[in-house]
């Protein structure tokens, strides 16, 4: 299994390309495979804790890294950002907040997946390097927060992240 730290630093790697200097398409791909490397990052993380690392070669840990949905994470990053959570989000949650460590694990990974979304999806969108190191650092950033979080805090939201709340 490839690691997701090395897909930040392959992002980083454009920033040392001076000769011939990177093209704007390889700066947009850079931006793009910094946010996967966060992204992949969460998906290995959560799988770990919820099947085991022991068992990556399981059925049951690839449907749990398979079952994150980007427009989900981004909604359950955005919702829990903030000093109260919502009354749903207290109740799935148990809590009526997140640490600081997991709200800026939400900041970055929103602003991550918005740089991502803005190298992919705008054409009129200028494209530099200060843009492809401003996002390997807040991809790098938010995976640092997780890790860092409280592992118990952080499972639940990962796990809130990957299946949601019934209603």
């Amino acid at each position: 299994m490839f690691e997701p730290f090395d897909l930040i630093d392959a992002a980083r790697r454009v920033l040392t390309d001076t000769d011939p200097p990177p093209t704007e398409a390889q700066m947009r791909r850079a931006i793009s495979t910094a946010y996967y490397g966060l992204f992949h990052f969460v998906l290995g993380w959560a799988a770990d804790r919820l099947v085991g690392r022991d068992r990556r070669d399981s059925a049951a840990y690839a449907i749990v890294y398979r079952g994150f949905s980007h427009s989900r994470m981004k909604t359950v990053c955005r919702d829990i950002d903030r000093p109260q959570l919502a009354s749903r989000y207290e109740t799935a949650l148990k809590r009526s907040s997140v640490s600081a460590l997991l709200r800026d694990f939400a900041t970055g990974f929103v602003a991550s997946q918005q740089l991502r979304q803005i190298a992919d999806y705008d054409p009129h969108a200028a494209i530099d390097r200060l843009q492809v190191e401003t996002a390997c650092d807040v991809a790098n950033n938010a995976l640092l927060m997780l890790d860092l979080s409280d592992p118990n805090e952080a499972i639940d939201l990962l796990t809130l992240m990957a299946f949601g709340i019934r209603d």
